[in-house]
């Protein structure tokens, strides 16, 4: 029998604790779709409780992002030269992505902004691409 992901309205494959990967790595950075009000009224409606802790650097993280209009996190806190947020000695869109989807394959592959934010650390506006991938999407962009 296939176990499968006890939040509402997902029927992928668990991952741990009754939930997808993604679930799972929602509720333990306790990012906006786990903790939203429109969540928390769905669990309301359904007469499920929401349990859990938030992981303390995911709870550091999220204190340096504003959600914008566009569904985009911006990073408010320090950036590198080229825009791109810093967080524990790193990029913090690479930061957010690892704890979604786990490590990223190999130095070769580039998380791509699909939102065309270099600020946005959003996991779901970033895309995993190889560098051939990548450069052949900034270039039909400057045509």
């Amino acid at each position: 029998m296939r176990n499968i992901c006890k939040s509402i309205d997902c029927s992928k494959d668990c991952f741990g604790h009754g939930l997808c990967q993604l679930h799972y790595s929602h509720k333990h950075l306790g990012v906006a779709s786990w903790g939203s009000e429109e969540h928390k009224e769905k669990l309301r409606a359904s007469g499920r409780k929401q349990r859990g802790r938030r992981h303390p650097d995911g709870k550091k993280f999220l204190s340096h992002i504003r959600k914008s209009r566009t569904g985009c996190w911006i990073w408010t806190a320090s950036t590198f030269l080229g825009g791109y947020g810093r967080f524990q000695d790193g990029l913090a869109h690479r930061w957010a992505w690892k704890q979604v989807y786990g490590d990223i394959l190999t130095s070769k592959d580039i998380l791509h902004h699909t939102c065309k934010n270099k600020s946005c650390v959003y996991p779901g506006h970033l895309m995993l691409v190889s560098a051939t991938e990548h450069y052949a999407q900034h270039r039909e962009l400057s045509n």
